[in-house]
């Protein structure tokens, strides 16, 4: 697939985020902006939250889809903060690290009630990890 300006579908976003052995790292990397440049024109997030592609690695496009959800403004994030701070389950999911620091960005008064509620769900799961992580990214020292 060229590097063309057009409309393209979720499958096609996907398919250029997915790695493949062929591709070399400037190929791929070009495969990687142009799949950003289409998602930045869609407005809901929920594609490119942790997706589950049916008959492929999933997790080969969470980094990409990552750099997609970064690039919105606060206001578009509110809604999904509940889904973004379930990516934090496991920081060695790919993308993770982007969007702890992306989270870190938001104000406090935005993120209170929903960071609150997670952290309540990883204490009665008892998920250690998620809740450190969690409670790191609350005291993390980009509140404003």
């Amino acid at each position: 697939m060229g590097l063309l300006c057009m409309n393209l579908t979720i499958d096609d976003i996907y398919d250029l985020f997915t790695w493949d052995a062929s591709f070399s790292d400037e190929e791929y990397n070009a495969r990687v902006q142009q799949g950003i440049s289409e998602a930045r024109k869609l407005r809901n997030l929920y594609p490119f939250i942790q997706p589950i592609i049916a008959g492929g690695n999933s997790k080969s496009v969470w980094g990409p889809c990552a750099m997609v959800i970064v690039l919105k403004p606060d206001e578009e994030l509110e809604g999904y903060l509940h889904l973004l701070l379930k990516w934090l389950r496991d920081m060695n999911w790919p993308g993770a690290e982007i969007i702890f620091d992306r989270l870190s960005k938001i104000p406090m008064e935005i993120m209170e009630e929903s960071l609150a509620f997670s952290i309540l769900c990883a204490k009665q799961e008892r998920d250690r990890s998620w809740l450190n992580t969690l409670e790191a990214l609350k005291e993390h020292r980009n509140w404003y």
